[in-house]
């Protein structure tokens, strides 16, 4: 009788831990706070960084803004439907810590918690024809200009050498580039962008991050392997230099680059894809 008292106690006290360490799931904050961003003088910067100690924080940021840090599935215009207007226009300062140092990667997890709690978030998900944009090449043969080239440097096996932690150095392409890293350079009114060996695949992303309007962009050109290249295009028009203006250039647009340096060209069709239909969202609840 007394060992069976014991394990009925040993099983109770084991039930209430789990219990305990279910409500203090790791993928939410151990504290958060939400506050009005002041008004701003200029052109807001929206900055949003993880930092050590389980520290993160997100300035300047809409609700929008925060539902395309936490589903970045449904980042592109036309994937978020049925928020309110003050979602896209009142803007926050948040402030959260997580317990210990979560990796990088778990701070989405923790924020679609935080949207859902403070701001009583609810959503489903529909499919619905959404505007996209279709990378193809502009010869029919599928030749490309010569600032895009194809690729011959393994760059698979020099990430994996530096992933067992060696040092090698960063192969070069023929004109003396690095062959493996993306950057990018201002220069004055452009923006050079220089990408290392990539597919078209991941080509068509990159170039969905400056392209105006944001759409996806999605590869259509069939070629197979990968590519490097250099491609220098204006400032996107909607970016604002230190004088709060638009900067003067006759640079060419990023369009207009793709076609005349890299023979690409992007050309505007409809996607049935899943999109984020809000069917909840009130203003954040007091700190």
């Amino acid at each position: 009788m007394g060992n069976v008292l014991c394990a009925a106690i040993f099983w109770l006290g084991a039930g209430i831990a789990l219990a305990l360490a279910q409500s203090q799931t790791p993928e939410e904050f151990e504290v958060a706070s939400i506050k009005p961003s002041p008004p701003p003088e200029t052109t807001p910067i929206v900055s949003i960084l993880s930092r050590p100690g389980g520290r993160w924080s997100a300035e300047n940021v809409t609700v929008v803004d925060l539902l395309r840090y936490a589903y970045p599935e449904y980042s592109s215009d036309g994937q978020i439907v049925g928020a309110p207007d003050w979602t896209q226009v009142s803007r926050f300062h948040v402030n959260a810590v997580a317990e210990g140092s979560p990796p990088a990667q778990s701070y989405r997890l923790k924020v679609k918690a935080l949207i859902r709690e403070r701001f009583a978030f609810n959503y489903h998900v529909e499919q619905r024809p959404i505007e996209i944009y279709v990378l193809n090449t502009v010869r029919p043969d599928g030749q490309l200009r010569g600032a895009l080239q194809p690729a011959t440097i393994d760059c698979e096996a020099w990430r994996a050498s530096l992933a067992k932690g060696s040092e090698a150095v960063e192969p070069l392409t023929p004109s003396g580039k690095p062959a493996c890293r993306m950057s990018t350079q201002r220069e004055g009114a452009a923006i050079l962008l220089s990408s290392g060996s990539r597919t078209m695949d991941a080509i068509a992303s990159v170039i969905e991050g400056f392209i105006q309007p944001k759409l996806p962009v999605r590869n259509g050109t069939q070629l197979m392997g990968q590519f490097y290249g250099e491609l220098r295009f204006a400032i996107p028009q909607n970016t604002l230099n230190a004088t709060g203006t638009e900067p003067e250039t006759r640079e060419q647009t990023l369009i207009d680059g793709l076609r005349e340096q890299w023979g690409l060209k992007v050309e505007r069709s409809r996607l049935q894809t899943d999109v984020m239909v809000i069917d909840r969202v009130e203003r954040p609840s007091p700190n």
